[in-house]
């Protein structure tokens, strides 16, 4: 999770230096990432089913390889179709593959029990990893450009994830795991629970409107692009905290009251950096704080609350399908931004819509639960 959301948000620092020296405009650059987002979709279609056949293991090692040759294919773009097939790989198929579903996967396997704490902690990965990649892509950017910053990010998944990979992902779950998973009923893809976890997929997916352009907003409002990418990181960091606090709270308070909490918090700290500016420079506390925190919890609620609902052996698959509105929401988002954007100069309508997918997400969530019936 630290290497796919260091991916994501590397992006959103990458994309405004490929503008400046190549000439591309932004809804082009942005559209590449769109383009990966799309086919996250049905790529994690096949994830999924892949995930229940072969295991974790086979299925993120082949992640690893598309994102390794994906991001060394956007260090080398010189036309604007090699960079769209370098995200396609990159966002499309390596964090299908090495992302949530089999995240999912892993902790239904090894901490079903304690599923919401251990997805919270293991979701500390993602804003841990948009705090250290984000700063760290924007200062190798300044001092050697973004081809070479992209070959860090592909680095940093050959040298860090795939090994890792390598010694710790399980693999296929065993003949007597999946008899004991295949005997539960869950609701399937025709029911109205899941049609509402898949509304809900794809507004929390909208929301890499976020880290996809936060920093280019900044850098427009007038902060130097490095306080820029430092504040998009460290509201990364405080994903990882609402993340570990969700997961603690879900276990702990009911469910209607976080989501509660959460949407005002996501709410506040969006507003806050729409309306960030150097003479308002203390509402980037406010953003990172409470909009990093909404934002961890968000994700922890929707991932507990799908694993609930859908637990069994097929787990895989419906998380997959459920990610395809995850993709369609992750195409449409940043897109939908860039293209306000330019037609109304400015970054703010877009981000603005964060707020209402934030408060979709919270309460789709409850919803969704009742819809499945009682579950154990």
């Amino acid at each position: 999770m630290f290497t796919v959301m260091g991916g994501r948000t590397s992006f959103g620092v990458l994309y405004p230096a490929i503008v400046a020296d190549v000439g591309w405009s932004a809804p082009e650059v942005t559209g590449a990432f769109s383009a990966g987002l799309l086919v996250y979709g049905p790529a994690a279609l096949g994830v999924g089913m892949l995930v229940d056949r072969l295991g974790c293991r086979w299925t993120m090692l082949g992640g690893c390889a598309c994102l390794v040759v994906g991001m060394v294919g956007v260090a080398a773009s010189t036309e604007l179709s090699h960079l769209y097939l370098a995200y396609i790989l990159v966002t499309g198929f390596g964090s299908a593959a090495t992302g949530f579903i089999t995240i999912i996967k892993m902790l239904s396997m090894r901490a079903n029990t304690r599923f919401p704490a251990a997805f919270g902690i293991a979701s500390t990965g993602m804003g841990i990893g948009a705090l250290v990649v984000s700063p760290a892509v924007q200062s190798v950017v300044d001092l050697a450009g973004w081809r070479v910053a992209a070959l860090t990010v592909a680095g940093l998944v050959g040298f860090g994830l795939l090994p890792m990979v390598l010694l710790f992902a399980p693999g296929r779950e065993t003949a007597s795991e999946r008899r004991d998973s295949a005997r539960s009923e869950v609701p399937g893809v025709r029911s109205f629970s899941f049609a509402v976890f898949f509304v809900s997929n794809a507004a929390l997916g909208s929301l890499l409107l976020l880290p996809t352009h936060q920093v280019a907003h900044l850098i427009e409002a007038g902060f130097p692009p490095i306080v820029a990418a430092t504040a998009a990181g460290a509201c990364g960091a405080l994903i990882a905290v609402g993340g570990v606090a969700g997961g603690w709270l879900l276990e702990r308070w009911r469910r209607e009251r976080v989501l509660m909490l959460t949407t005002a918090l996501f709410g506040i700290g969006t507003f806050a950096l729409v309306a960030s500016t150097p003479a308002a420079a203390w509402l980037l506390v406010p953003f990172i704080v409470a909009g990093g925190a909404g934002r961890g919890v968000l994700g922890v609620a929707l991932g507990s609350a799908q694993t609930r609902v859908f637990a069994g052996a097929k787990l895989g698959r419906m998380t997959g399908i459920l990610d395809l509105g995850y993709g369609v929401g992750g195409f449409l988002g940043p897109w939908l931004t860039a293209v306000v954007h330019d037609s109304a100069g400015s970054f703010a309508p877009g981000l603005a819509g964060a707020i209402v997918a934030g408060g979709l997400v919270a309460l789709s969530i409850p919803l969704g639960i009742r819809l499945s019936g009682p579950r154990p």
